[in-house]
């Protein structure tokens, strides 16, 4: 049966090619889905429909600007399934499940760099994190609170 290896390598490079334009599409000017999905844990990451519009709207109103004022930010943590935010121990409520928040680093920036260029975004929520290093950005369609916060070790402190 000599065709079962052509039909089997066929299958396998039609799904490497999908999974490399699925990993190619872009969300904006700079970030891609595979960026804002990646995750080491085992679990299916992929995002709703909802979820997706969301990231969409994240790139766009927030992190394709923060790159332009700040240059590139890596992302630590993008969009989460539930089974994957459980693993990592995100809350219960956590707008990473939704599409609408990820966590950064500068690769040139400092945190305070980034912090200020986020306060002239329009975001939802940014937590400085003392023990890890990175930021946590949230930025909803509609309704964002402009919370700045600073998790140190004595927990979350407003910022001036």
């Amino acid at each position: 049966m000599p065709w079962i290896p052509v039909v089997l390598t066929a299958a396998v490079l039609i799904f490497l090619y999908q999974n490399q334009q699925a990993c190619s599409v872009k969300l904006g000017k700079y970030y891609t889905l595979a960026e804002l999905t990646n995750t080491s844990q085992p679990f299916d990451n992929t995002p709703t429909a909802e979820a997706c519009q969301n990231l969409k709207h994240l790139v766009a109103n927030v992190l394709d600007p923060l790159r332009e004022k700040v240059g590139p930010v890596i992302i630590t943590s993008g969009y989460r399934s539930p089974e994957v935010n459980a693993a990592v121990g995100g809350s219960n409520s956590s707008q990473h499940m939704s599409g609408n928040a990820v966590d950064v680093r500068g690769v040139t920036a400092s945190n305070e760099d980034i912090v200020e260029a986020l306060s002239q975004l329009p975001v939802d929520q940014v937590i400085t994190y003392y023990d890890s290093g990175h930021v946590h950005i949230s930025s909803k369609s509609s309704g964002n609170r402009g919370e700045f916060l600073y998790k140190g070790s004595e927990g979350y402190e407003w910022m001036a």
